[in-house]
């Protein structure tokens, strides 16, 4: 009852308000007060400790700052007409908007190495790339959101991935395996069917006519990211059209290089040892800071833009993201008093051990449970951290196996994926709706059935593989049958 109270107030407010930053607070205020059975001023302490914990962590701090420089360099790249500039470019020279939305997809690739990074800088470009074709902001924040994530997930240098193996390194029942954190996450890659059917649903969306009819409503609210719109012409034209992907792109190169660089400078070193002991986070930092020193400059002594406008225009990038600041901040908040104050790992493991149901079935009973922890904690890396010992524990009692573990782990890795997707409360959600210009909630509701195919599709997939069948084969079924509830749900 005490887990469910503040979900509940969650989620009511969620939908009666459609206010995201007011639904946490509500929920946080209602935590607080439920943890110390309704005593006000033990819930302000409790309040205040909590908070305090979340604004002292070092990686959440990091995360903050990242935002604020990423928005900064984000608005930047927009009020210099660059970003509008570059979707012209990329409009005219693909002269398509199914090879427009496709450019977005290769551009996840490229930006992999961090999930916001892949999802502010694609979705201030969809954004301008909306108003230059006729495909809707909320199919566009589908698609950025269906492949920031999922293609972090999968690959091994992304900050998430560098996050799983210090989870796992601290995971009493994964350091009874004889492998390596690393290894054992590459192993989850091909099993981590939710993530890999959400990148082939986005790309068969790109090609296809057919489409989900709340996905064709176009929105042109703006929240956060102010458009080009505003921009004088004379401001525009002192950019040029590939400004923005020679300022932006070249970042993950970058930051991979910094995380990488004790290699060179220590030969005794291993990658996996790297991977273990690294920060990839900080790398990300000192990389983003570098990128935006170096578009100031550029814009200043190359393009010959005032250096009050860049200035200004920065900083109101800065001002702009503070909201997301404050929703990621009472979002932290939410997932520490689920965690630490209302035992949500005790409520979690309990389910676990009053389920009943034969070993063929745990790997799905991973899956949603990982879902729907994820969806209302709203921070992946929380619900990681909270799920994978659990997840491995239950595991290991059940089968000792090395790959009926990957297995639990890929669904419950899974399961995160599809929870942040869902989530109008999640990380990505929020930057996602903000970069282009719709409400969270918008977003979630609007996407709610594409990322429903994926998700009935994973659920085949993982009760297939727990009943033994190869790999390959459930792969290939769970794509059939993705397309064929896609074509259900779309219209032509």
């Amino acid at each position: 009852m005490q887990v469910a109270l503040p979900i509940f107030v969650l989620m009511v407010v969620v939908l009666t308000t459609r206010r995201v930053l007011l639904a946490l607070a509500a929920a946080v205020v209602t935590a607080c007060l439920v943890s110390v059975s309704g005593v006000m001023l033990a819930a302000l302490t409790l309040f205040y400790v909590r908070v305090t914990e979340v604004l002292t962590d070092s990686l959440n701090l990091r995360s903050l700052l990242f935002v604020i420089l990423l928005g900064m360099l984000a608005n930047l790249m927009s009020e210099s007409g660059a970003v509008l500039l570059f979707a012209k470019y990329v409009k005219k020279r693909l002269a398509s908007r199914i090879k427009g939305q496709f450019v977005l997809i290769i551009l996840a690739f490229l930006t992999a190495i961090d999930d916001y990074l892949s999802t502010l800088t694609r979705g201030v470009l969809a954004r301008s790339l909306s108003r230059e074709s006729n495909v809707s902001a909320t199919k566009y924040a589908y698609q950025v959101h269906g492949t920031s994530f999922s293609m972090h997930i999968l690959f091994p240098l992304s900050s998430t991935a560098i996050v799983i193996i210090a989870i796992l390194q601290a995971t009493p029942a994964f350091q009874s395996l004889q492998i390596s954190p690393i290894t054992f996450f590459i192993q989850t890659i091909p099993y981590n069917l939710y993530a890999l059917l959400a990148m082939m649903l986005v790309i068969i969306t790109s090609f296809s006519s057919r489409e989900v009819p709340a996905l064709r409503k176009a929105s042109d609210s703006a929240l956060i990211l102010s458009a080009e719109d505003g921009v004088p012409e004379e401001q525009r034209g002192a950019a040029h059209p590939l400004d923005f992907a020679l300022l932006v792109f070249p970042l993950p190169v970058v930051a991979t290089g910094l995380f990488l660089l004790p290699l060179l400078l220590q030969p005794d070193m291993s990658l996996s040892a790297l991977l273990a002991q690294g920060d990839i986070s900080m790398a990300l930092l000192w990389s983003l800071a570098l990128m935006l020193i170096g578009a100031l400059l550029f814009f200043w002594l190359v393009r010959g833009f005032a250096l009050s406008s860049l200035w200004r225009w920065s900083g109101r990038g800065a001002l702009q993201i503070l909201p997301v600041c404050l929703i990621l901040t009472f979002g932290w908040t939410f997932g520490l008093l689920m965690n630490l104050d209302l035992d949500t790992q005790a409520v979690v493991s309990n389910v676990f051990g009053h389920l009943f149901i034969g070993s063929s079935l745990i790997p799905v009973l991973f899956f949603i449970l990982s879902a729907v922890t994820a969806a209302l904690i709203g921070c992946p890396w929380s619900s990681l951290a909270l799920l994978l010992p659990i997840v491995l524990h239950a595991g290991l009692q059940i089968n000792g196996e090395q790959s009926w573990l990957v297995l639990c782990g890929a669904a419950a890795i899974s399961g995160v994926v599809l929870g942040d997707q869902i989530s109008p409360i999640s990380d990505l959600s929020i930057l996602t709706a903000s970069s282009l210009g719709i409400s969270p909630v918008q977003h979630a509701s609007t996407q709610i059935l594409l990322v429903a195919v994926t998700a009935l599709s994973a659920l085949l997939g993982f009760v297939l593989l727990g009943i033994g069948q190869s790999l390959l084969l459930v792969i290939c079924i769970t794509l059939l049958v993705e397309l064929t509830l896609f074509r259900l749900v779309t219209q032509a």
